[in-house]
């Protein structure tokens, strides 16, 4: 760095915009916005289902969420089901 320059790191964990300020012998000085967006999504779980027993023909609501390692959502990661034990079928869905 040049004289009279420091270089500091700052770690964030959430996704959000934040500012930072920095003091010393001079007044402080604050940064703009910075956003922090998620990480690359880690974590896929399940909502529990509405139901446990369900009509033939009829079909239930699957709700996945997608977060990164620090509990962010990951938005826009595509999720894919399939059904693994008996007959039946996954129609696709909207959020």
């Amino acid at each position: 760095p040049d004289a009279g320059t420091a270089v500091l790191r700052v770690r964030a964990t959430r996704a959000e915009t934040i500012r930072i300020t920095v003091s010393g012998p001079a007044p402080s000085a604050l940064s703009g916005n910075i956003a922090v967006i998620p990480a690359s999504a880690t974590i896929l779980t399940v909502e529990a289902l509405a139901a446990d027993t369900l009509e033939v023909g009829g079909s239930v609501p699957v709700r996945a969420h997608v977060v990164d390692v620090y509990g962010n959502a990951a938005a826009g990661d595509t999720v894919e089901a399939s059904v693994v034990a008996g007959v039946g079928g996954v129609v696709p869905g909207h959020p």
